[in-house]
């Protein structure tokens, strides 16, 4: 009995907020560990597999309970390492289009979404042995990669109901040639 009543309750929220807002207006924003994986280095030598912070940022439409589109940008940090005497760093980012799916529960939305997204990655190769580069060793080079290209993304997620604000918890992650960025973040969602 309990249940069902949780359950009406919750449906009963759901369409009075539909009712308020039918197109279902939201927008938020996020931070999280971020992940970016190069299979080689701008000069073919390096592989690169680090984390950083990474951010997002968003707005969408929910105008059906369960279907909508989302709009976000996502930059995935600015990680670095050192590989061997390279000082090896990333950038990568990516504005993305999404069509999202719901599963609408009382207080909590759980989601799935695909759709594509423009990445940019940029990979810096630059040595550290100065005393080398110097005297004219053949190892002393900076070697960039620069690359933009539209890949598939998708993500999962779950998003707390507090109101007109949520909370939400997400995965999204890109297909990319010689490694598959992604994002691990939790957000705050307004929803209009």
């Amino acid at each position: 009995m309990r249940k069902a009543l949780l359950g009406l309750v919750g449906s009963l929220v759901s369409t009075a907020a539909f009712a308020a807002d039918p197109f279902g207006f939201y927008i938020g924003a996020g931070v999280g560990q971020a992940h970016v994986k190069a299979d080689d280095g701008p000069n073919g030598r390096l592989g690169f597999n680090h984390t950083d912070t990474g951010w997002d940022a968003f707005a969408g439409l929910r105008p059906l309970p369960f279907v909508g589109a989302e709009l976000q940008y996502i930059d995935f940090g600015n990680p670095n390492a050192r590989e061997g005497s390279y000082q090896v760093s990333s950038l990568a980012r990516a504005p993305a289009a999404f069509v999202t799916g719901t599963v609408p529960l009382p207080f909590v939305d759980l989601y799935a979404k695909a759709g594509l997204g423009r990445l940019h990655t940029t990979i810096t190769e630059d040595t550290s042995l100065q005393l080398f580069c110097a005297i004219g060793h053949s190892d002393c080079q900076h070697a960039r990669s620069d690359t933009t290209d539209t890949r598939f993304g998708w993500g999962l997620g779950l998003q707390f109901k507090l109101s007109s604000v949520g909370i939400r918890a997400e995965y999204v992650r890109f297909s990319a040639p010689n490694g598959d960025p992604y994002l691990l973040s939790a957000a705050v969602v307004f929803r209009f």
